[in-house]
Parts: C-alpha cells; sequence; structure tokens
C-alpha cells in the first residue's frame, strides 16, 4: 500500500500544531488544500515539510472542490489509498495506522463516531437521517454517513466523475461506489470531538442541497 493523507483546510487556526500533531503517528506523504483562507495558509514553519504538499484555492470554493482537487493532482501520482481528515482537530492522527493497517483491498473505509452526547443533538439527527436515506439509497447498511475520516481505495473511486464542491461530494462518492455490490465498506470506530470550532455546514441549506443530490441520484446509471 501507498497512501497519501489528504486534508481539506479553511482558516485553519494553527496549520503547524495539526501538522505536528499528525507526524506523531504518520510518516507518509500528505497533501493540504487551502480552500480560500485569510490569510493563505503557509508551511513556512513546518521543519518536516518536505513530504507535505500545499495546493491552494484562491477563494472558498468548497470542501468537495477540494477534495477533487487533491484527487485529480493524486491521480497522476502512484498512490494506492487516500485518507481523509478534516482540518478542524475533531478527527484525533493517532487512528491514522489503523487505516493504513485496514486490508486493502476495502474501497471504502469510514470512522465511525458514537452518537453520544458529545455530539450535539442537531449533529445527531442529521447523521441519523441521512445514514439512514443513503443506506436504503444504496441497498446496504452505511453508518456515519456525514464522517470525513476516511480511507479511499484510489483505483475504485478515480474510474468515477463527481459533480458536488460542497460537503455533498462525500454523499455522492458513497452512492456512487457502494450502491455497486462488488465494491466494500468497512469501519473503524473513532473519538467523537467537538470543540469550540464553528462548522461550516450551514444546516438547512445543506439539508435541501442534500435532498436534491438524493433525488438526482436515482437517475444516475451505475454500473
Amino acid at each position: 500500500m501507498k497512501p497519501i493523507l489528504v486534508i481539506p483546510a479553511y482558516n485553519v487556526n494553527s496549520l503547524d500544531e495539526l501538522v505536528n500533531r499528525i507526524l506523531d503517528y504518520y510518516s507518509e506523504d500528505i497533501i493540504i488544500v487551502d480552500d480560500g483562507s485569510n490569510p493563505c495558509l503557509s508551511l513556512d514553519n513546518l521543519d518536516n515539510n518536505n513530504k507535505i504538499t500545499l495546493l491552494t484555492n484562491y477563494k472558498n470554493m468548497g470542501k468537495g472542490y477540494s477534495l477533487k482537487k487533491a484527487l485529480s493532482y493524486i491521480s497522476s501520482r502512484n498512490y494506492t489509498h487516500a485518507i481523509t481528515l478534516d482540518a478542524d482537530f475533531q478527527h484525533d492522527p493517532k487512528h491514522l495506522l489503523q487505516f493504513i493497517n485496514v486490508d486493502e483491498d476495502i474501497d471504502i473505509i469510514i470512522g465511525m463516531r458514537s452518537f453520544t452526547s458529545e455530539m450535539p443533538i442537531h449533529r445527531r439527527l442529521s447523521n441519523y437521517l441521512t445514514s439512514k436515506i443513503i443506506s436504503i439509497r444504496c441497498k446496504r447498511i452505511i453508518y456515519d454517513s456525514q464522517s470525513g475520516y476516511r480511507r479511499y481505495k484510489l483505483s475504485s473511486i478515480l474510474d468515477n466523475s463527481y459533480n458536488e464542491d460542497g460537503f455533498q461530494f462525500e454523499t455522492e462518492i458513497l452512492i456512487k461506489i457502494l450502491s455497486k455490490k462488488h465494491h466494500s465498506i468497512d469501519y473503524i470506530p473513532i473519538e467523537t470531538i467537538y470543540g469550540s470550532e464553528s462548522s461550516s455546514i450551514r444546516n438547512i441549506r445543506d439539508t435541501l442541497k442534500f435532498i436534491k443530490l438524493i433525488l438526482r441520484s436515482l437517475f444516475w446509471r451505475i454500473n
């Protein structure tokens, strides 16, 4: 396995702290996509940056756009898997080796959180409902469909085209991969971490986008 860690980042308070935490557990390549932060993110304060690539969106384009940009960059290089980790300190880097050590033939690994009191109640409800709807759409049980802590088998996901630029990209990729019976999914239990960071998810707008995506997906041709 040759993995690369992909981190979409927007207005991260401390990029060097984030990366240094990651380097305590992970020694492979990293790609960070700065999604129009103000000021722009920089690697200047990082000592071990020879394995880190920073791509920059010069305005805020969305999480999905940033992930697709990273995948486009990765596609011409010799990586086998991409692990995605959010930059808001809600994903503990200590799990990275678990993502690497799981059977490399599995198409998608999701870091699965517990929907406990640690998670705000509106997020618990949103996670529960969206996971149920995606499970019905994919005709298999999908847990924690909103978790951004994932591992993708690149040979499986790069065969598809993706249209979503926002958070809905992570739903689109689940549907396009997991609606195929021969593609597999597994889970790694992770902590539920919510700090003082404000979420970029706008509940009503993103709920409507999610519904529209599910309806559009009914007309997709998925082989």
